[in-house]
């Protein structure tokens, strides 16, 4: 007797968030493979069980906080920028207790922010035009600023060679702190990129980062400083987020076309997977314990989950 074909789950599972329009940002792995979240509108930091799939979220003490960013610190918690708030955030995973911390200044405005390679957390500042570094144990803040005036720091992440990273939104450069002098390098980009927006390590050891209004993903070797660009398929599809997945290849959020785009770092052939939800407008992107990459929605108000092993890659 013939047995039916069981169908193969779908590429993209889709988790619908507790609250209405709540515009989750970024999306960070936190301890034991849990995903942790921002809510932009909603002022809450979500998280997502990969094992139960379910979802919660934690109201923040400070209404109209603005988080915008998320990472595992070197303490074991999960900490995150609030914007409007002048803030940085620390939520326990285990008990969901939230704390504040009050950066000094009134329009310190802090947006991005990872778990450096000194255990130290370091944010972007771009109103203020620094970068700033807070140590998890003590809550000292130093404030680094940059050189360039009216730079636009937005992303921020540990590079190749132990330093830390950024990009220089409307400075068209990108940026180099070194963690024991607090010593700033700037590198500035062709004239053809036009908005240095998310950043990333590849597989090649290279910084990779989106051109948000170029749709266009750029290569830079910090050893040479030799650049290359990389055109997206299509117009207006605002490249919001970057990240070397599961597979050794980069995968790119398309906030403005519902879609996933996959670049090979070897050969520049790019790729898309389109997002169940029309208008979901991805924009966070990290990599689980499981191998998927997981994503946030910020207009379609859910959480995705893609398995690369599933895609079936189509012509640009």
């Amino acid at each position: 007797m013939a047995h039916a074909a069981t169908p193969a789950p779908p590429a993209i599972t889709e988790y619908l968030l507790p609250q209405r329009n709540s515009a989750p940002d970024a999306i960070a792995v936190g301890p034991h493979g849990v995903l942790w979240f921002t809510e932009q509108i909603a002022d809450r930091i979500g998280r997502v069980d990969p094992a139960t799939r379910d979802v919660i979220d934690y109201p923040l003490p400070t209404p109209a906080a603005g988080p915008m960013s998320i990472t595992t610190g070197s303490d074991g918690g999960v900490w995150f920028a609030e914007f409007t708030a002048d803030k940085i955030g620390r939520i326990d995973p285990r008990s969901g207790r939230i704390t504040e911390i009050a950066l000094p200044g009134p329009h310190d405005k802090p947006t991005r922010i990872m778990s450096g390679p000194d255990g130290a957390l370091w944010f972007t500042q771009p109103i203020r035009n620094s970068i700033g570094r807070l140590d998890p144990r003590t809550h000292a803040i130093t404030s680094h600023p940059l050189p360039s005036a009216g730079a636009t720091p937005m992303e921020i992440v540990t590079g190749p060679d132990g330093a830390v990273w950024f990009t220089e939104q409307t400075g068209n450069r990108l940026g180099r702190v070194d963690t024991r002098t607090g010593r700033i390098t700037e590198y500035r980009m062709p004239a053809a990129s036009l908005d240095p927006y998310a950043l990333t390590v590849g597989p090649d050891k290279a910084l990779w980062f989106t051109d948000y209004l170029g749709d266009a993903v750029w290569r830079f070797e910090p050893r040479t400083g030799a650049t290359a660009r990389v055109a997206l398929p299509e117009p207006k599809s605002y490249p919001a987020s970057i990240r070397t997945g599961p597979d050794n290849a980069l995968w790119i959020t398309e906030f403005g076309l519902d879609r996933l785009a996959r670049l090979d770092p070897t050969t520049h052939r790019v790729t898309e997977q389109a997002t169940p939800t029309r208008l979901s407008a991805p924009e966070g992107l990290a990599v689980g314990d499981d191998h998927a990459l997981w994503f946030t929605e910020f207009i379609g108000n859910r959480i995705g989950r893609f398995r690369p092993q599933a895609f079936t890659p189509a012509a640009p």
